[in-house]
């Protein structure tokens, strides 16, 4: 008997087989990649799609094809919803996420001209608002429709487009462009690019399964790739290069996940394009987009693979919840990224120095570069857009620069984690008002520290290192307060200012009770001007409200009814705590309310632009008052202001040469802190010296403010000695957040000694520490003074920035030895079993690291487990590399996560440590 031989290959069905797949088909345009479906779909089967350019052109086909097509929001068509181009698998987990309210990126809305766009879809047709609110509404709107079209759908197309991105290293959201060019400001401090490698992409995509399967546990997922090359690359490789690579990884991650699940397919839409097993022309021109020929076969094999034959009529379901729209498709986001690249400096923004003031006449020379004065806020800056303003009797003109941020609130110019206005931040940023100062915080632009970087200077020779920055808002704040109050009348001390209009006869708002609600619309304010001082912006004001109108009628229209006494005595009160927020803060109150007010105290109407904005004739008072009080702070700090030693003819001495030895001296010497570290607040008596030695007496509840410019640690320390107050003996120091209240620390003073304390690292901010002296106070026989201690010396030192984000939330624990530094690198060896301890909210873990000697140098086996013992991600380390970790999103504050090594714990020759990887700082 004979035996036939087993061989694995006799048997391939013909789509396996190159020859009997390519080779004996007459008509290549039959030829279908795919291969068998996963499952058949009914043709009453609800359809939904996103994803990168290319995904619009499936779109576009699908209801012509006569499939039931969800459009779940009418405006983003042909895609499903108004979310525009969603290139890469970070961007698709995220917008689900967003919908459900998982996760609420920090960035807000990018600046854009005419207004504002969303970070996450600026590129979507009519998406510039002329609000941040409108803009917020709008998205809620959109994350609603996207929430109902996830769980209403049968099937969700997917088309995975790129690897890179950018993103924001706060809290990891991915943005669909890189901001900059018009939309929104580009900062390399927060900005971050990413290229996902196979791991992550795959890691996205679970993720993404795992939460849909939530929301809609019967539908089912397709995913494919874009054929489209990428536009641009940030790899320093040539950019064929570079695209392959990135949809290698795309279609090997997209097929990896769909062999693991029954309900997710892999569509070959990118595989029938690149093979070209036609032989026919793939890219229309430019080489980028496929041909129109290309796109209908793929589609034809779509339906044909998922659907059976093609339903004869075409149909495109919109859900109940959807309303008509104006709004159409907007044009890809790649292409855009081209045009900008290519795009002239002629299109960008005028430079302030190629603005000429007027031609010379009796008070004013012609300069080329006036000095410029910086209007940034509400619709009240734009009187002063781009004027030069001429003062009599001063020869240099004043250029105003309108930093317009529409619709600023007092109540939103600062969180509580001290994190400025983003759209505020953009346009100073933008207009060089600040600048990245290096270490993940800002500073001012013209001055980092005590080291002058940069100077504008007059025709008269003087220097301004610090540009003057006027501040507008309140104006939604004491609408909304006056709201509140239900527009009653407050009864007003005289104090605060004359009786106004006169008023109605009925029950008046007690002060306290009004000044209680208006106070809590000010203190995000109050924050962030300690907030915008602590970047080095020494010249900060902030601008009066108008005196509101006299027209009852027109304000009733705009707003609500009032009555003109309730009106002014409400802004009168608001106006009042301004004043009081600049003198707590130490920032300049620009008060021209008495001179463009009638005698009601309503405004006159010589100085009104309409019912809500002042005119141009009040915009000069303003930088008439704006002008007097930086002569007179000039005036008062010689330092401030060099005259320019020149003979007449001769052009003054070039500012970088000037010499600031002794400047910098003086600011080191003159106190017991240095002014670019900290500052002194109330509690604190004036400097005395004894035997050679300067210090400070204070009582038991000094302030100390601590602007906080990086996202590290900062140790500060503080030479004490007990005294009198305390019966000069040992007492214990209390350090309070004097905002919140919370107590930070207790410090033992036992005599003369330097006691520490770190701040934990954070964004920039502005932190107000109150020192309280347990049980001092005692009053000392001849002076009048409470002398609880004395300091001699108040310091402040950055700590090396660590592996691990302290501002993210993530600490090093067990496992972790010192931090290094070698080669320009920074890292930590890693044992096994290490411990990160995570304290704060995050949807992940990043980490940069490499193989060591305890795995002997080669690919290894990195296990991230729970703390209930659950994987949460199993990753192959081979080289230096970036693994991202999924955290669990329902486990407590705080938890750790371990690392653990499989195959590691080698001895290393010449070094006790096992090291079986190293984690380096990425940023």
């Amino acid at each position: 008997m004979k035996t036939l031989e087993s061989f694995p290959y006799a048997r391939l069905p013909a789509h396996q087989h190159w020859r009997a797949a390519l080779e004996a088909v007459d008509d290549h345009g039959t030829v279908d990649p795919q291969g068998p479906v996963k499952f058949q779909l009914a043709r009453s089967a609800k359809i939904a799609s996103a994803g990168s350019c290319f995904a619009q052109r499936i779109a576009g086909r699908l209801p012509q094809l006569g499939l039931d097509y969800v459009v779940a929001e009418p405006g983003g068509e042909p895609l499903s919803a108004r979310y525009g181009n969603v290139y890469t698998s970070r961007q698709l987990v995220q917008l689900l996420e967003r919908s459900l309210g998982r996760f609420e990126p920090l960035e807000r809305a990018w600046t854009a001209p005419g207004g504002f766009v969303d970070p996450f879809r600026p590129g979507i047709a009519d998406g510039t608002f002329a609000t941040v609110e409108a803009l917020e509404a709008d998205r809620r709107a959109h994350l609603a429709a996207v929430r109902a079209l996830f769980a209403g759908l049968d099937v969700f197309l997917y088309t995975l487009g790129q690897t890179e991105f950018w993103f924001d290293r706060r809290d990891g959201a991915a943005f669909p462009a890189c901001p900059g060019r018009g939309r929104g400001a580009f900062d390399p401090d927060r900005h971050f690019f990413a290229n996902l490698d196979v791991a992550a992409v795959t890691a996205d995509l679970e993720r993404f399964i795992a939460t849909f399967r939530e929301v809609n546990p019967a539908a089912k997922l397709i995913l494919t790739v874009s054929p489209v090359p990428t536009a641009a690359t940030m790899m320093p490789m040539h950019i064929v290069r570079a695209s392959l690579y990135s949809k290698s990884v795309l279609k090997v991650a997209a097929e990896e996940v769909a062999a693991r699940h029954a309900h997710v397919d892999y569509f070959a839409a990118y595989d029938a394009v690149m093979q070209n097993v036609h032989g026919e022309r793939l890219f229309e021109a430019g080489k980028r987009h496929p041909t129109d020929a290309i796109t209908e076969r793929l589609m034809r094999f779509f339906v044909a693979g998922y659907f059976g034959e093609a339903p004869a009529a075409p149909s495109t379901r919109v859900l109940p919840a959807a309303t008509a729209s104006p709004h159409t498709n907007a044009p890809c986001d790649e292409d855009v990224l081209l045009e900008l690249i290519d795009a002239a400096d002629a299109q960008r923004a005028p430079h302030p120095s190629t603005l000429l003031p007027p031609a010379r006449n009796g008070h004013v020379e012609q300069v080329a570069h006036p000095v410029p004065l910086y209007f940034a806020g509400d619709s009240n800056t734009l009187i002063f857009k781009d004027r030069v303003f001429a003062v009599p009797g001063v020869p240099a003109p004043y250029l105003g620069r309108t930093l317009h941020v529409p619709g600023l609130h007092a109540f939103e110019v600062c969180d509580a984690a001290g994190r400025l206005n983003p759209s505020l931040l953009s346009v100073l940023v933008a207009e060089h008002v600040l600048m990245a100062d290096g270490a993940g915080g800002w500073t001012a632009y013209r001055r980092l520290g005590s080291v002058p970087l940069d100077f504008v200077q007059d025709i008269e020779g003087r220097v301004r290192r610090d540009p003057p920055l006027l501040l507008f808002c309140g104006i939604f704040d004491w609408l909304r307060f006056l709201e509140e109050i239900g527009a009653r009348e407050i009864a007003l001390p005289p104090d605060i200012g004359p009786p106004g209009p006169r008023s109605t006869e009925g029950d008046m708002l007690d002060t306290a009770a009004a000044v209680a609600k208006a106070a809590r619309y000010l203190e995000p304010l109050e924050r962030g001007l300690r907030v915008l001082m602590s970047y080095g912006l020494r010249n900060v004001c902030l601008h009066s409200l108008p005196p509101p109108t006299a027209d009852d009628a027109a304000f009733a229209r705009l707003f609500f009814p009032a009555t003109p006494a309730a009106r002014y005595r409400s802004l009168r009160l608001m106006n009042h705590l301004l004043r009081g927020v600049c003198e707590r803060t130490g920032a300049t109150f620009i008060d021209i309310s008495p001179l463009v007010a009638d005698e009601d105290g309503l405004v006159d109407a010589r100085y009104a632009f309409d019912d809500v904005h002042l005119n141009l004739d009040a915009g000069l008072l303003t930088v008439k008052a704006l002008l007097d009080t930086l002569r007179a702070r000039d005036e008062d700090e010689p330092s401030a202001v060099e005259p320019a030693p020149h003979q007449a003819g001769a052009a003054p001495k070039p500012a970088r040469e000037r010499d600031h030895t002794g400047e910098r001296a003086a600011s080191l010497t003159a106190d017991i802190v240095n002014a670019a570290e900290a500052a002194l607040g109330s509690g604190w008596h004036p400097v005395e010296h004894d035997r050679g030695e300067r210090f400070r007496w204070a009582s038991g509840d000094a302030l100390i403010y601590v602007p906080v410019l990086r996202d590290v640690d900062h140790r500060l320390s503080l030479d004490l000695e007990p005294g009198p107050g305390v019966g000069s003996q040992p007492f214990a120091l209390e350090v309070y957040d004097d905002d919140d209240g919370v107590l930070l620390t207790t410090l033992a003073v036992r005599g003369r000694q330097t006691v520490h304390f770190t701040l934990p690292a954070s964004l920039p901010a502005m932190h107000a520490l109150r020192l309280h002296v347990v049980d001092g106070g005692r009053h000392t026989p001849g002076d009048e003074r409470l002398l609880d201690f004395r300091a001699f010396a108040v310091t402040l030192s950055p700590q090396r920035a660590d592996v691990l984000s302290a501002v993210d939330g993530f600490r090093v624990g067990a496992g972790w030895y010192p931090l290094e530094e070698y080669g320009g690198l920074t890292f930590r060896w890693v044992n096994d079993d290490a411990a990160v301890d995570v304290s704060a909210p995050a949807a992940e873990l990043a980490l940069q690291l490499e193989p060591g000697p305890g795995v002997g140098k080669q690919p290894f086996t990195l296990n991230a487990i729970a703390p209930g013992g659950a994987v949460l991600g199993s990753f192959v380390v081979a080289a230096r590399e970036t693994i991202v970790i999924p955290l669990p999103r329902h486990e407590p504050l705080p938890y750790v996560v371990k690392l653990r090594v499989e195959g590691g714990g080698r001895a290393t020759l010449g070094d006790s440590r096992t090291l079986n990887f190293r984690v380096f700082r990425n940023r």
